[in-house]
């Protein structure tokens, strides 16, 4: 081609790019909103919202008064319209249903939890009541369609978990005195009494067996239990019972079936059960006391989860503390597989991060030979730990060198051992913290660093997940605050799906220097230097907004939630945002990208949903006794992203 041509061609695109760009200066949306008003008795409509699979959501109202019966409670399922499907309620005064929440089970039906449902013969039994998420179910919730308890306070239904294969848990902590964990099916109704025959179950009265769980990504759970105190009174030794996943039992928590603890207060499994990608599972004890009572030296013990993990937590089986106090137990799973084992008070709170292998765990204790650490006490090192690509790593340091902070990369394999330091990490972030993008990157928040004289300014600085990020925070490789207390990336950073990343600041000033807060997009895979300003933020109107917190959702797109947002006079009305997570959005809250709240103070009980098909919003208005479903389609927002 001659350069005739070539500069023609040139001139020909940067017409183009002009016209384009001038078609698109303000924003080309077409935004829809739809208000349901909560049907008549209601109260509280709206405290929890679920989208469904398939496009149908459910709202509960646990407050809502049915048939003169104060705080009954009712759950409806409504299609993707807006149209009501069908009503569960409660018959007594504080049934309260729906007040445990709503669960996704099997294919895409739901169980409603109502930890304070009476029956006709015993106060706050409790009740789960599966119900189909095509159908619903029309009526009270009864004996005769609900797994319930049969005594006062049993309070069945406190909580529940899915399992992967769609089956779900019911946790009792309370029923009959010493708790239970009741498997059903999550594609039939489950109408039964929680019972040893059916359940995992305790025997000492406090045992509390079903105080949390955790599934496993082969379909199989645990059970933790960390008041269980084998046949003794109050001695809070602790289990966790692996448990097959694909059927009911009818077993009593043991030393057969369980990791235990042997002293008392041990609470084995009180932070706990961290499941690994594949299919086995760690289980965290802070307070494990290796024999000394109250020494709480913690322990993180790796479990088999095909066949279950059973006996006594010791220092053969477990990494341990070596120091009272030091609280080991605190695991994050990595993608690989395995997992690290977060210490900040390890060594007089130096700090420690202990890599462990996913197929048969670490034993010991934490050292540097073993472990990444901190040099001198009050380093901290570990306050949390983030999962990158491929198995690597970063480990956040906000208190290292007198509170410089240090957010240190680290990569797959065990490999990243030694002490913190400035040639190995990120440092004099003042409080940096580091975030793992949704594409196996990472980005640094340190809100505490100082641009010149404005103190606290605060920086966002990206890092590559497959090479980590070295040295201190520049503008010209940072996004970064101007304004003293401006504090970027205090709030987080998230990514999204669609691979970029989001600053949440919520203390930003905006020229006036109103703190009104500020949401800035960065397309991924790279940093984006310069200044959080309103040409590139979504930003609050109001003193004191502040805008927000940001949270990814599955089809690439994201949800802005700002429950200070004032609402012209109305004070901390609050309002959700819905944005691209292609684009970036750029203005205030307004009527075309926000579903924004319609009463003083209601901006707090927000609530949202989502459902991913239709990019529809699905935002519970409780203060207001409203449920928003909102919709917007945005092109560009802006211009071009930058």
């Amino acid at each position: 081609m001659s350069s005739f041509e070539t500069a023609g061609r040139s001139r020909m695109v940067r017409t183009l790019v002009a016209i384009v760009a001038a078609s698109f200066v303000s924003p080309a949306v077409m935004a829809s909103q739809t208000d349901i008003s909560g049907p008549s008795g209601s109260m509280k409509f709206g405290t929890t919202v679920t989208a469904l699979p398939n496009g149908n959501f459910v709202v509960t109202d646990p407050q809502a008064t049915i048939a003169g019966q104060v705080k009954a409670g009712a759950v409806y399922l409504y299609s993707p319209a807006g149209t009501l499907i069908s009503t569960l309620t409660g018959t007594m005064t504080y049934d309260s249903v729906g007040s445990g929440g709503i669960i996704v089970v099997g294919d895409g039906n739901f169980v409603v939890l109502s930890p304070s449902w009476s029956s006709p013969s015993a106060t706050d039994a409790g009740a789960a009541t599966w119900i189909s998420g095509t159908s619903g179910m029309n009526g009270p919730v009864s004996a005769s369609n609900s797994l319930i308890g049969s005594a006062n306070n049993d309070n069945v239904g406190l909580k529940a978990f899915a399992l992967t294969n769609g089956n779900y848990v019911v946790l009792s902590p309370y029923w009959n005195g010493v708790g239970a964990a009741t498997w059903a099916n999550g594609n039939t109704p489950t109408a039964a009494l929680v019972s040893i025959t059916n359940s995992l179950h305790g025997t000492t009265n406090g045992d509390s067996v079903g105080f949390d769980g955790a599934a496993l990504s082969n379909g199989n759970y645990t059970i933790n239990s960390p008041m269980w105190s084998n046949g003794s009174v109050d001695a809070r030794y602790g289990a966790v019972t692996w448990v097959d996943g694909t059927e009911a039992t009818g077993t009593a928590v043991s030393i057969t079936n369980s990791l235990y603890g042997t002293t008392v207060g041990d609470r084995v499994g009180v932070s706990g059960t961290v499941a690994l990608s594949n299919g086995h599972y760690v289980v965290s004890s802070r307070y494990w006391n290796n024999g000394v009572p109250d020494a709480r030296v913690g322990a993180a013990t790796w479990g088999n989860g095909l066949v279950g993990t059973a006996g006594a937590v010791t220092t053969s089986n477990s990494l341990h503390g070596a120091a009272p106090g030091e609280e080991v137990g605190t695991v994050i799973a990595l993608q690989d597989g395995n997992y690290v084992a977060c210490t900040p008070y390890w060594s007089n709170s130096m700090g420690a991060a202990t890599w462990g292998s996913g197929t048969v765990g670490v034993v010991g204790v934490a050292s540097t030979g073993n472990s990444l650490t901190g040099t001198v006490s009050g380093d901290r090192v570990c306050n949390k730990v983030d999962a990158l690509i491929g198995g690597n790593y970063a480990v956040s340091s906000p208190s290292w060198n007198g509170g410089q902070g240090a957010a240190t990369w680290c990569a797959a394999g065990g490999i990243c051992t030694g002490q913190v330091t400035a040639a190995n990490s990120f440092t004099g972030t003042k409080s940096g913290w580091a975030f793992a993008l949704a594409d196996g990157n990472y980005a640094v928040a340190s809100p505490g660093w100082n641009n010149g004289g404005a103190t606290a300014a605060g920086a966002a600085t990206w890092a590559s997940g497959s090479l980590g990020l070295f040295g201190q925070v520049a503008p010209g490789q940072s996004l970064i605050g101007v304004s003293a207390n401006d504090r970027i990336g205090s709030n987080g950073i998230v990514g999204t799906a669609a691979g970029s990343y989001v600053v949440a600041s919520n203390n930003w000033h905006d020229a006036g220097g109103a703190q009104v807060g500020a949401i800035t997009w960065v397309r991924g895979g790279q940093a984006l230097p310069g200044l959080v300003t309103a040409r590139n933020s979504l930003v609050g109107g109001s003193s004191g907004d502040g805008v927000g917190l940001a949270f990814g959702l599955s089809d690439g797109n994201y949800v802005v939630y700002i429950p200070s947002w004032d609402n012209g006079a109305l004070a901390d009305a609050g309002a959700m945002t819905l944005a691209s997570g292609h684009y970036r959005l750029v203005g205030k809250v307004a009527a075309w990208n926000s579903v924004r709240g319609g009463v003083a103070n209601g901006g707090g009980s927000m609530v949202y949903s989502y459902d991913p098909t239709r990019q529809q919003l699905v935002v519970g208005r409780p203060a207001e006794n409203i449920v928003s479903l909102f919709t917007m389609d945005q092109i560009f927002a802006d211009n071009f992203e930058p």
